[in-house]
């Protein structure tokens, strides 16, 4: 319970798995200088999970990362989407506030991407697609108008859109 800052994590070198969440916390300093557009805290830390604790911006470079139940809003920043696109298999940004996705392409260079979770957010426009297909796709409780034309190429195992303003 309590203020968490992540900088007292930092001496911790060989820390590759961090879960802090469901706690009554508020996690601070994600990038240990109070500045959230391209953190860089927790270098070896692969498995983060921050689910439920009133973050406001993104880590970097994860391969399985759990920021759903935040209060994280505006843009998925284009840097997520290039940093980790060799190296993320889990991303759920679920039950934030988002609203906007930087990219340069509705899909997703990810190739190790098995699932995405976007779901319970404010993200309108198309619906990204990963590449190759992720097994688990959530984007339902969104306000997404559109797919892309060929979007069942880019299926995998779960495909959630309901909610949605979708017209295909």
């Amino acid at each position: 319970m309590g203020s968490v800052d992540l900088s007292s994590f930092w001496r911790l070198g060989n820390l590759v798995y961090l879960s802090l969440s469901n706690n009554n916390l508020s996690v601070m300093d994600m990038d240990g200088e109070g500045n959230n557009s391209e953190p860089t805290f927790l270098p070896r830390v692969s498995n983060l999970k921050l689910r439920c604790c009133n973050l406001t911006g993104f880590p970097k470079q994860m391969s399985y990362l759990d920021l759903s139940c935040n209060r994280i809003s505006g843009a998925i920043p284009k840097w997520i989407w290039v940093t980790w696109n060799s190296s993320l298999t889990y991303l759920n940004l679920s039950h934030n506030m988002l609203s906007i996705m930087q990219l340069t392409s509705y899909v997703l260079p990810f190739n190790p991407l098995r699932t995405l979770d976007l779901s319970s957010n404010q993200l309108q426009g198309q619906i990204l697609m990963p590449s190759p297909p992720a097994t688990f796709l959530y984007y339902s409780n969104n306000s997404f108008s559109s797919v892309l034309p060929n979007f069942t190429l880019y299926l995998g195992h779960e495909f959630r859109i309901s909610k949605n303003n979708i017209s295909l």
